[in-house]
């Protein structure tokens, strides 16, 4: 393994534990901006366009397809 690949490895091992911490903001966060869009979505005839940046973990987009199929179809995510 590089060295490159190694300190990645090694940085990231050591950031886990306080990840799960803010995980559980994601998710919160998550299923505010959730309802909020079914509320909006409402409003239109076609599915509004979703963009995610910076997806992290899925969790929105997992939540999404789960829920509204609909929605899910004009959805796109990538991490950075």
């Amino acid at each position: 393994m590089s060295s490159n690949k190694y300190k990645i490895v090694k940085d990231f091992a050591k950031a886990a534990p306080s990840y799960q911490a803010f995980s559980e903001l994601q998710k919160k966060v998550s299923q505010r901006l959730f309802e909020r869009l079914l509320k909006l979505s409402k409003a239109y005839q076609k599915p509004p366009l979703i963009l995610e940046a910076g997806s992290g973990s899925g969790y929105f987009g997992s939540l999404l397809k789960a829920h509204d199929e609909r929605l899910f179809s004009q959805f796109c995510q990538f991490d950075l």
